[in-house]
Parts: C-alpha cells; sequence; structure tokens
C-alpha cells in the first residue's frame, strides 16, 4: 500500500528514533494503515506492506504498478489507473481557509466557488487531485506536503488554503495554529475517501471483498474506534 509520507493523523512516518530499526526506513503510522492492517487480516492475506512517498509520487506509485492500493477520494485521473471499492472509508467536507491577517480577508468572506480563487494566492501540495482539477496549476503554488503548505500560509498571510478539514485542522493544531485561521465560505464539496486498486495489481479483482470487509468493519465499530484513535472522530 502507498500513502503520503507526511500527513498525519492518516499516514505518516514516523520518524521517531524508538521506532525505527537499524538501516530501515521509518515505520508507517496512521488511519489508513491501520485500515489497511485491518482489512488484510479480516481476508487473510500476507502482511500488508506499508510505504510512505510524496503524495504525488504515492499515487505514481500505484499508477505504475509498483504499490497495490491506497486510500484516498476518487477522481476520473485515478479512476484511468485504479478500481475503486464502493464503501467509505472517510468523508470529508473541502473548505477554504485563510489567516485572520489575511489584507483581503473581507473579500474572501464573499466567495462562493472554487473558480473565484483565481484571483487569489493560492497554497497546496503536489498530489492534491482535488484542487488540480478545479484550478489552473499556474494559479496555486504548489509544495511538497500539506505542513508546507500551512507553513508558507502562516509566514505569508496573504496565501489561501483549499483542504479538507478533517486534514487541514490536525495540520493547523501541530503548528498551534488552529486560532489563526478561519474558514470563510459554504462547504465547497464533501469527499469520501475509498479503497483503490491499482488494475494492475492481482488484488484488483477481489475489490468486492474488500468492500464487504469494509462494510463490516463499518458494522461492528472497529471503523470507527480507528477513526476515534487517530482523531478523527
Amino acid at each position: 500500500m502507498a500513502y503520503p509520507d507526511a500527513m498525519p493523523p492518516i499516514a505518516y512516518q514516523d520518524r521517531e528514533p524508538q521506532h525505527r530499526l537499524p538501516q530501515q526506513p521509518p515505520p508507517m503510522r496512521g488511519a489508513w494503515v491501520a485500515v489497511a492492517d485491518e482489512l488484510g487480516r479480516r481476508l487473510q492475506l500476507p502482511p500488508v506492506e506499508h510505504a510512505g512517498y510524496p503524495w504525488a509520487r504515492a499515487q505514481l506509485m500505484v499508477r505504475t504498478g509498483r504499490a497495490d492500493g491506497m486510500i484516498t477520494a476518487v477522481n476520473p485521473e485515478r479512476l484511468g489507473y485504479a478500481v475503486a471499492g464502493q464503501e467509505d472509508v472517510l468523508e470529508n467536507d473541502t473548505r477554504i481557509y485563510v489567516h485572520k491577517s489575511n489584507p483581503r480577508l473581507a473579500e474572501l468572506t464573499g466567495v462562493q466557488r472554487i473558480g473565484e480563487l483565481q484571483k487569489y494566492r493560492v497554497v497546496s501540495y503536489l498530489g492534491n487531485g482535488w484542487l488540480k482539477a478545479r484550478l489552473p496549476a499556474d494559479s496555486v503554488r504548489w509544495l511538497r506536503s500539506l505542513d508546507d503548505a500551512v507553513r508558507m500560509a502562516a509566514l505569508q498571510p496573504e496565501m489561501v488554503l483549499v483542504e479538507g478539514e478533517r486534514l487541514l485542522l490536525p495540520a493547523l493544531r501541530r503548528r498551534g495554529l488552529e486560532d489563526q485561521f478561519i474558514p470563510v465560505g459554504p462547504v465547497l464539496e464533501r469527499t469520501s475517501s475509498r479503497l483503490l486498486i491499482g488494475k494492475q495489481s492481482p488484488y484488483a479483482a477481489r475489490i468486492a471483498e474488500f468492500d464487504k470487509a469494509l462494510a463490516a468493519m463499518r458494522r461492528d465499530g472497529t471503523l470507527k474506534q480507528i477513526m476515534v484513535a487517530h482523531g478523527l472522530d
């Protein structure tokens, strides 16, 4: 399975020295890792291998068949190289967030649609397919990770963040910035993260089995327990 390497609490590399073995990459942690492990256990699969990359590269790993799957929102580009499950893992409301000292805050409170942001300075991270499909590439400052985007928006208050709240709010809290940013405008879209299996993977033919296991995890409360344990309740 491929994951973003720096997007807690859903997936991240644990770089704490006590959690690492010599000469080994940092282990992956997070809600998506726990979901994948539980799916593997229920379907009696071999131990799941977890690998973290910059998010754009993680998606490339699935596209090229070097990783079996990922958990993310479904979009037409991803459906070109992966099959998607029908069971939601997590719903996420995408909103615009701005620094309280943004000099154009009054204007931004009136933004109703994503296309209106073309005249503002937006910052995001490579691999954000939702934003890539909705704004011209040259109207967004693309950085390596969500944490990098948050850092830039804090240092340059005129920058605008567009992200799902269940990812953005933990990123703001990690830097003690939750009181410095506010949402403006309506929820732009509610997206659902689902399991995607690359079409080159032998597991693609078993997507219905994964869906059945996820549905069972929802019914028996396991999925909710995982989300609560990772601060995603």
